[in-house]
């Protein structure tokens, strides 16, 4: 689920960058926004109900980066 946030945030950064040399309609930025809101928040209710910490570091360490 965090991977698929991250696509759906790539996505509206690249419709973001798209619409400098389109017209496009707000709509598509505001569905991928809240994709990506409701993404972050349903993985968070899954780790929860697994019992699994949100970013499994050891040493407290901010979570991996995902590219």
């Amino acid at each position: 689920l965090h991977v698929a946030r991250t696509v759906a945030r790539r996505a509206e950064r690249l419709v973001v960058s798209l619409q400098a040399a389109e017209r496009l309609d707000l709509g598509i930025l505001e569905y991928l926004n809240r994709l990506s809101d409701y993404l972050f928040v349903l993985a968070r209710y899954v780790n929860q109900q697994l019992g699994t910490p949100d970013w499994p570091a050891a040493d407290d360490s901010l979570p991996p980066v995902v590219k």
